[in-house]
């Protein structure tokens, strides 16, 4: 026997999800105020899951800036970049990308100090 579940009903549980989420800040439900997941929000994950469907993410539903989280403002493509580690040209004139963890005293890892911290 198939189960069908129609938009309408994978809409009212999308909607109940998103006024029930539990927020970030003091881990409790938005709308009411019970710890965790209240009862309305089990059920609704319970038809997503039986429906074998995702519910569409809404950003900022869990309220993640009460807990300190900074909003980024769409970050660029080349912002990864931008924060990549510095290269340095050796002698040669070859690049030579500046590696963490290598010291030249140790001359190898700090895995392989030799006992040296």
């Amino acid at each position: 026997m198939a189960t069908y579940f129609g938009d309408d009903q994978i809409e009212r549980a999308q909607t109940v999800l998103e006024r029930h989420s539990v927020s970030s800040a003091h881990g409790r439900c938005r709308a009411c105020d019970v710890p965790g997941p209240c009862a309305d929000q089990e059920q609704a994950s319970r038809l997503f899951a039986m429906a074998l469907r995702l519910p569409r993410r809404v950003p900022g539903l869990t309220e993640p800036h009460l807990i300190g989280v900074r909003q980024l403002d769409r970050p660029g493509w080349f912002e990864a970049v931008r924060r990549a580690p510095p290269v340095s040209m050796s002698r040669s004139g070859e690049v030579v990308p500046h590696t963490v963890g290598v010291s030249s005293r140790s001359g190898g890892w700090p895995h392989q100090s030799r006992g040296r911290l």
